[in-house]
C-alpha cells in the first residue's frame, strides 16, 4: 500500500479507518519535530508504537503506576545487566510483575504515543508494508504484541485533540520552566488540599525540569500533565520561570550531565532572549552540544542510576551521587545477615519440616479450607480454570499446608479430567447424530474445558484431537451465522450511509476472511460514493455561491438523486430551499420585465427595466438573460452600445 502525504492534507482519523478497513500489515511513520514516530498495524489493528528518540522509560512507568517498587526495579536492573536480557523480560521472570499488568502498563503507553500523533497538526507520514517496528524504537523490546483496535481510540484521540489545542494557547512550548510561588512551596512541604499527582508535579517543578520532563517522568499522558500544569497554575501554586533565569537552569542541568534537558532550556531561552544575552546563549547551546556527543554513555548510566529515576518521589540533588570513603560496616552487616539467614534456614528444617509429622497451623489449615470451599464451588458452577487456578495460586508459609494444598490440586485435576474424557465422548457421540440442539448443548459444555489443558499425556492428546474437531465444527455454524447476518444486511435496502454503519458494525464481530473480505470491499465502494456524492454537494453549493442557480439546482437534484434519505441528501434540500427563496423576489422581477418586454409598443420602457433590474445585482442567471434580452430590444447599434456600457457600469 503505497501511502504517504502530510498531516496538514489528510486527517490521521482516516488514515487509520482505512488502513482497518483493509486489514492492513505494516509500519505508519510520522515525521515529528523531535524525530520520527511509528505504529506497527498487524491485520488492520494497533499491536505497538514508539519513537526514534526516548520517550517513558518502563521503570520510571511501572513506579508511577505503583506496579514495582525501587528496591525490586534495582533489582530486576541488576539482574538485567548480568543477563543481557529485557528489562520486561527480567520482571517478569522474576515474578516482580505480572506478564498482564505488563501489558496493561504497555497499552497505556501504546495508547499515548497514538494520542500525541493526533495533537500534531502537520508532518509527513508514509506507510512501510510488511514492516515491523525495530526492537530498539518498541516498548519492552517489542517482546509483547498488542490487538488495539485504532476505531475505539479515535473518538478519544479527537476529544483530546480538541482539548490540546485549548492547553497550547496556555503552554506554548514543552520546554518552558515553571516555579513554585510561595503558596506552592507551602503545599508541597504540607501535602496538604493536593493530590499525590500535584505533589509529584511540584517536586519536579522544584526541580527545575521542563514540562516536556514533567511528561516523561510523570507518566500521566501528556495531555494530562499539561492540564494538571495549568491547574496548578490558575490555583496559584507555580508560575512560569522569568526567560533571563533559564541561562542559570540550563547550566544548572548541564553540570549534572542532563543534556537534553539542558539543550531544551537553552534553546528556548535562545529564541526569547535580547541582543544582550544572544551571544552568551548561542556559545552555552554549542557547549552543551559539544559535551553531550562527548559524554552520551556517562548520561545514559546516570540516567539508570536509582536517584536520577526516582525524581517521580523525591528529588536528588546532583551532589547526593558523588563518590564515598569505603567503610567497613556494609560487610559487617553482610556476614551477619548471612549468619541469621543460616539460623534461620537451619531451624526451618528442624523443626517445621513436614517429614516431622507437624500439623499445618490453625490459621493456614482456616485459609486452605476457604480457598478449597471457594475453588470447589468454582468447580460445581462448570468454571474449571477459575477453581484450578483459586488453589494453583493458594501460598502460604506453613510446609504442611502446601503439601496438602497440592494433594487436593492434583485430586481436582484429576475429577477434571473425567468429566472432560466423558464430555468428549458424548461430543464423538452427538457428532453422528442429526440432532443440531444436542450437538450445540455439548459444544457450549465443552468450551470452557479447552482452557484447561490435562496433565495425562494420552487425556491431553484426545483433549488436543476433539479440540480441533469441535474448533471445525465451530467454524462452520458461526460462518453459517454470519452469512445469514450477512444476507440480511444486503436485503435491507437500506441507504448508503446506514448500510456503511451496518457493514462497520458486522465486521466489529470478526467474521470469516471469505466474507469479511467482500464486504471490506463494498464498504470501501460504499466510501467512495459517500465521498463523491459529498464533492457534488460541494459543487453544487459553490454554484449557488456564484449565483449558478440552475447549474446547482442540477447538482442539488444528483446528490438527491443519488441518495434521497442520507444526511447528504438533507442538507442538499435544505440549501435548494434557501437558494430558491433568495432568488424569488429576483425571479418575480424578471417575470414582470419579461411582461413588459412582449409588448412592442414598450420596448423602451421594457429596456429601462431591464437596466434597473441589472442594478440590483440579479443571480447569474437572470443576468445572463437580462443582457440577452437588452441587447434584442434596443433599436440601434449604437444604443446597444451605450445601454449595454450603462448595464456593465451598474452590474
Amino acid at each position: 500500500m503505497g501511502l504517504k502525504g502530510n498531516l496538514s492534507e489528510v486527517k490521521l482519523a482516516d488514515i487509520f479507518k482505512m488502513l482497518s478497513e483493509s486489514s492492513a500489515n505494516g509500519l505508519l511513520r510520522v515525521q515529528a519535530p523531535e524525530g520520527a514516530r511509528y505504529v506497527e498495524i498487524q491485520n488492520g489493528v494497533i499491536s505497538i508504537a514508539g519513537r526514534s528518540v526516548e520517550h517513558v522509560r518502563l521503570g520510571n512507568l511501572l513506579l508511577s503506576r505503583g506496579l514495582v517498587d525501587e528496591q525490586k526495579l534495582e533489582q530486576a536492573l541488576q539482574a538485567q545487566r548480568e543477563s543481557g536480557k529485557l528489562l520486561g523480560q527480567v520482571l517478569v521472570d522474576l515474578d516482580i510483575i505480572s506478564l498482564p499488568h505488563l501489558q496493561e502498563a504497555l497499552q497505556f503507553q501504546v495508547e499515548e504515543e497514538v494520542h500525541e500523533l493526533f495533537m500534531l497538526q502537520a508532518g509527513e507520514f508514509d506507510f512501510l508494508a510488511n514492516a515491523t517496528l525495530d526492537a530498539k524504537l518498541a516498548p519492552l523490546g517489542g517482546m509483547v504484541r498488542l490487538k488495539i483496535d485504532p476505531n475505539a481510540l479515535l473518538v478519544e484521540a479527537l476529544r483530546r485533540a480538541d482539548e490540546w489545542r485549548a492547553v497550547e494557547k496556555r503552554i506554548t512550548s514543552q520546554s518552558l520552566l515553571f516555579k513554585l510561588t510561595p503558596s506552592g512551596q507551602e503545599a508541597l512541604q504540607s501535602g496538604e488540599g493536593i493530590s499525590w499527582e500535584g505533589a509529584m508535579l511540584l517536586k519536579l517543578v522544584h526541580a527545575e525540569r521542563t514540562v516536556e520532563s514533567l511528561v516523561r517522568k510523570g507518566c500521566m499522558g501528556r495531555l494530562a500533565t499539561n492540564q494538571m500544569l495549568v491547574e496548578l497554575w490558575d490555583a496559584g501554586l507555580v508560575e512560569p520561570l522569568p526567560f533571563n533565569e533559564y541561562e542559570k537552569v540550563a547550566r544548572g542541568h548541564l553540570q549534572v550531565k542532563r543534556w537534553e534537558e539542558a539543550q531544551r532550556v537553552a534553546t528556548l531561552a535562545l529564541n526569547n532572549c535580547d541582543a544582550t544575552q544572544k551571544k552568551i546563549l548561542q556559545a552555552l547551546v554549542g557547549d552543551i552540544e559539544q559535551k553531550r556527543s562527548m559524554g552520551q554513555s556517562t548520561a545514559t548510566r546516570l540516567a539508570s542510576s536509582p536517584k536520577f529515576r526516582t525524581e517521580i518521589i523525591r528529588h536528588a540533588p546532583p551532589n547526593l551521587v558523588v563518590a564515598r570513603e569505603r567503610s567497613l560496616w556494609p560487610l559487617i552487616v553482610g556476614i551477619l545477615l548471612l549468619f541469621l539467614a543460616g539460623a534461620a534456614a537451619a531451624s526451618y528444617f528442624f523443626f517445621m519440616s513436614p517429614s516431622a509429622g507437624r500439623q499445618p497451623s490453625r490459621a493456614a489449615w482456616a485459609d486452605l479450607e476457604k480457598t478449597k470451599a471457594d475453588a470447589h464451588q468454582l468447580y460445581l458452577e462448570g468454571r474449571w480454570k477459575e477453581a484450578l487456578a483459586k488453589l494453583k495460586n493458594f501460598t502460604t508459609t506453613d510446609p504442611e499446608a502446601r503439601r496438602r494444598k497440592d494433594e487436593y490440586y492434583q485430586k481436582m485435576h484429576n475429577d477434571f479430567e473425567k468429566v472432560l474424557m466423558n464430555t468428549i465422548y458424548e461430543f464423538y457421540k452427538a457428532c453422528d447424530r442429526p440432532n443440531s440442539e444436542e450437538l450445540k448443548e455439548i459444544m457450549d459444555r465443552l468450551e470452557p474445558m479447552w482452557e484447561v489443558e490435562p496433565l495425562d499425556s494420552e487425556n491431553k492428546t484426545a483433549w488436543q484431537r476433539a479440540h480441533e474437531r469441535w474448533d471445525r465444527y465451530h467454524s462452520v455454524k458461526l460462518t453459517e451465522q454470519f452469512q445469514k447476518e450477512l444476507k440480511a444486511i444486503q436485503e435491507s435496502k437500506r441507504e448508503d450511509d446506514l448500510l456503511e454503519k451496518d457493514y462497520a458494525v458486522f465486521l466489529a464481530k470478526n467474521p470469516p476472511e471469505e466474507l469479511a473480505a467482500p464486504v471490506r470491499e463494498k464498504q470501501r465502494e460504499l466510501y467512495v460514493r459517500r465521498k463523491e456524492t459529498a464533492a457534488t454537494l460541494r459543487l453544487a453549493q459553490e454554484l449557488s455561491r456564484l449565483g449558478d442557480t440552475s447549474g446547482a439546482k442540477m447538482e442539488f437534484d444528483r446528490v438527491i438523486k443519488s441518495a434521497p434519505h442520507s444526511e447528504l441528501a438533507e442538507q442538499a434540500r435544505v440549501a435548494a430551499q434557501k437558494m430558491a427563496e433568495a432568488n424569488a423576489p429576483f425571479r418575480k422581477q424578471w417575470e414582470e420585465v419579461q411582461a413588459l418586454a412582449k409588448d412592442p409598443l414598450r420596448h423602451g420602457e421594457a429596456c429601462q427595466a431591464l437596466i434597473k433590474f441589472l442594478e440590483t445585482k440579479p443571480p447569474r442567471e437572470f443576468a445572463e438573460q437580462a443582457f440577452t434580452a437588452l441587447y434584442i430590444l434596443s433599436d440601434t447599434e449604437s444604443d446597444l452600445a451605450d445601454r449595454v456600457r450603462e448595464a456593465e457600469t451598474l452590474a
